[in-house]
């Protein structure tokens, strides 16, 4: 009996697969081997460069007055991969922006999909986890 329901055991573990941590810099190097693949990655989270704000001409007394929003990325020498998660926002003004639930420049275990759309990665964000 015991014998059953450790070989039980060893097939639900199977079955329910340990996801593996993959390094960035693998993913960089070979991006194509994960695209469409549930992947679970630690990296420190990044601005993209490519945020976006209104361009009003601020007064003296408000320097901040322009409204912002960006993204999220994951960034290597190689490779960025942005981070698309429903609840994720980036926004603020042009002297700052605050990124919730994930922030920027913290470092993060995500797990998710590895896409491709329009020539950037995306990393569809299932869970993750501050480290």
């Amino acid at each position: 009996m015991k014998k059953i329901i450790l070989i039980f055991l060893m097939l639900l573990l199977m079955l329910v697969g340990c996801q593996q941590t993959i390094e960035l810099s693998d993913i960089a190097a070979n991006p194509e081997e994960y695209l469409g693949k549930t992947i679970t990655v630690t990296a420190t989270t990044a601005l993209d460069n490519k945020v976006i704000c209104t361009l009003m001409e601020c007064p003296e007394e408000d320097p901040c007055c322009n409204s912002c929003a960006g993204s999220l990325y994951l960034v290597s020498e190689n490779l960025n991969i942005k981070l698309l998660y429903d609840e994720q926002k980036c926004s603020g003004d042009n002297c700052g922006l605050i990124c919730s639930p994930l922030r920027h420049n913290k470092e993060y275990t995500i797990t998710g999909k590895l896409t491709e759309e329009y020539s950037e990665y995306i990393i569809g964000v299932e869970s993750w986890n501050e480290e």
